[in-house]
């Protein structure tokens, strides 16, 4: 009897195998072909590899990773130019931030968040992506302001946006102790943010709230 189980399972195994071929192929078959690119943006600080259709270039499809210089920040996939499944949000030395699935529109994984099954009912206000972009685009755009720099001016300047429940900037501000040589500068440059980024409310018993959300940013002069 045992020998007769093991033939059966062989056979078994065989057609699985078979199968699941026959199942690689169709998929590869239906797949559009697609050509990899690169691109670098804000001076060089954003590197990112993604796939495009050969039929269309201007539509994403396929694996995508964003870079933060040398240190990989995004990962995920598109979908004809949509972001599909679970995307890896990180921040520097490949730590994690978050998970976000973008087919449920919800957040997977939040690192050091004690309560992850009550993600859906209770988070805190984020980014929709790597926190390391928003910084990127500020620190590029304002770089060093001149007139601070003449006149040996360090700071560190926080900014904050005010979230609506929808995840759209409804005002910008500074933080107390900004130097204005500094703080006006980044303020101008928070004007100049993508209009079609996303930033996740935070949640209170699921509920989406207006909320808060700070970016600081360290002026230090290198001569001292």
């Amino acid at each position: 009897m045992n020998k007769l189980v093991l033939q059966k399972t062989g056979k078994l195994r065989v057609q699985l195998v078979v199968l699941s071929g026959v199942l690689f192929l169709l998929l590869l078959a239906a797949s559009p072909p697609t050509e990899l690119r690169t691109s670098r943006t804000m001076k060089g600080q954003l590197n990112c590899s993604y796939h495009v259709l050969k039929s269309d270039t201007s539509v994403l499809h396929g694996p995508y990773a964003l870079y933060y210089k040398s240190h990989l920040v995004e990962a995920g996939r598109y979908t004809h130019g949509q972001r599909t499944g679970v995307w890896t949000f990180l921040n520097l030395g490949r730590v994690l931030e978050f998970k976000y699935d973008y087919d449920a529109d919800s957040i997977v994984l939040v690192a050091g968040y004690e309560e992850q099954r009550a993600l859906a009912q209770n988070s805190d206000c984020m980014f929709l992506g790597s926190s390391l972009v928003p910084y990127a685009h500020l620190t590029s755009l304002v770089g060093y302001p001149s007139a601070a720099y003449e006149a040996d001016i360090e700071g560190v300047v926080d900014l904050y946006m005010d979230i609506s429940a929808e995840g759209a900037i409804l005002r910008r501000y500074l933080g107390p102790g900004a130097p204005p040589e500094l703080g006006d500068a980044v303020l101008e440059a928070s004007r100049q943010l993508p209009e079609d980024w996303r930033w996740l409310p935070q949640r209170v018993k699921g509920q989406k709230q207006r909320s808060l959300y700070r970016i600081s940013i360290h002026f230090e002069l290198k001569h001292h």
